[in-house]
């Protein structure tokens, strides 16, 4: 782009995501307790946050309080759930895993029967 249309691009993002176009909102959520969960909590709150509030109310940032204290809040979840989430990114990771090393010797046995063609075909150009 041009310098007059990036310096545009500039201005308007500028303009657009700023402290007063986006407000800074500081709800009371669950903390974690240590410094390895950090994205399993993540991963709650953004779940908790599309069902309970997204999926119910429309989003307005300038009535966050009114409007979406009442559904985050300190035990929006517990640590068991963080617990039960670990676990199931867990048991998702290890399902995965197994699905992939199924796919690899699939593939491998593709592999293997289309080397054995290739070694056919040869066999009987070489005797032509």
């Amino acid at each position: 782009p041009t310098a007059l249309a990036q310096s545009y691009d500039e201005d308007f993002i500028q303009n657009l995501f700023n402290e007063f176009t986006i407000p800074l909102v500081l709800p009371r959520v669950p903390k974690q307790r240590n410094s390895t969960d950090c994205g399993v909590y993540l991963l709650e709150y953004v779940e908790h946050f599309f069902k309970d509030c997204v999926m119910r109310i429309r989003f307005d940032p300038e009535d966050f309080d009114g409007r979406f204290k009442q559904y985050i809040s300190e035990d929006w979840f517990s640590q068991g759930d963080i617990s039960a989430k670990r676990r199931e990114i867990h048991r998702l990771m290890v399902k995965k895993g197994e699905e992939y090393k199924v796919l690899l010797a699939r593939n491998d046995a593709i592999n293997e029967e289309d080397d054995d063609e290739v070694v056919v075909m040869s066999q009987i150009s070489d005797t032509n």
